[in-house]
């Protein structure tokens, strides 16, 4: 508080209490002359008047202050907005060179990547992921993946696949399957489950688990397949293990498959196709 507040906030009570004691005064004397009843009077105006004076003064001042801090405020709110957009531009630059980074990587990326390239590629990914304030775990909108075979995209196709005579059943075996990510981000950890119309007992480094769709008796899962949580640059082609099995004779017709690849996007990636045995 304001010196100036302080001595208003202590007379205009001190004036009202001195007009209030006038008053009585005037009521209570008695034999009041004419002369002394119109200074009384007199005095009685003069300080109902600096009475109001004094507050209208201190209301202004008020309202004043108020005005004040709130101008001081819109201020202090712009130069934090200011300050927040320029933030921004610069992660947006951090993520836009990251991004250019990535990209060039899995373009150079050899078959077997040493440690230095797995080491820069991690710390693009983090560098990535803190100018664009995101969890490890979940994937920008803008990461899409593919699930292709051979040239082609998955989805649709009948895969021939080896089968192996055992002594009471037939090994199968469908070829590494391969997700490509389109989008312009990272994506997020990735995790495949396989769905199969036939009963089939997996092994290898595909793990049963129950089905949750009604058409697909058997169902498998698979994810961290390196030993680590698996994320796919934008515009890399990641290689998904094999998937061996053992199914009961006859294999004289189509298998239907389904394949659900989970990446942190709001839905997975889905590929239906069938295998049958090559003859």
């Amino acid at each position: 508080m304001e010196t100036a507040d302080l001595v208003l906030a202590i007379i205009v009570p001190v004036i009202v209490l001195a007009a209030g004691w006038l008053g009585v005064e005037m009521g209570t004397e008695e034999d009041l002359s004419q002369a002394k009843r119109f200074w009384y009077r007199l005095l009685f105006i003069v300080l109902g008047l600096v009475a109001i004076g004094l507050n209208i003064w201190q209301t202004s001042r008020n309202v004043g202050q108020q005005q004040q801090v709130r101008r001081e405020a819109d201020k202090t709110e712009k130069e934090l907005s200011n300050q927040l957009s320029a933030a921004n531009g610069k992660l947006d630059a951090i993520s836009s060179f990251e991004k250019q980074f990535l990209t060039f990587v899995s373009e150079q990326r050899p078959t077997s990547p040493d440690a230095a390239t797995k080491a820069y590629e991690a710390l693009a990914i983090a560098v990535l992921k803190t100018a664009q304030g995101q969890t490890t775990t979940s994937s920008p909108p803008d990461a899409h993946l593919q699930i292709l075979y051979e040239k082609g995209e998955l989805d649709g196709q009948t895969i021939l696949i080896a089968v192996t005579p055992g002594a009471a059943n037939l090994l199968i075996t469908i070829p590494e399957f391969r997700f490509r990510n389109t989008g312009g981000r990272v994506s997020g950890v990735v995790s495949a489950r396989l769905y199969f119309s036939r009963v089939i007992n997996g092994i290898g480094n595909w793990m049963a688990t129950e089905s949750d769709e009604p058409s697909f008796p058997s169902a498998f899962y698979a994810a961290n397949t390196s030993g680590v949580p698996v994320t796919i640059n934008p515009q890399e082609t990641f290689n998904w293990v094999q998937f061996q099995g053992w199914i009961n004779p006859p294999f004289n017709e189509s298998i239907s498959v389904k394949l659900k690849v989970f990446y942190g996007s709001t839905r997975p990636a889905v590929a239906n196709f069938f295998i049958r045995k090559k003859e």
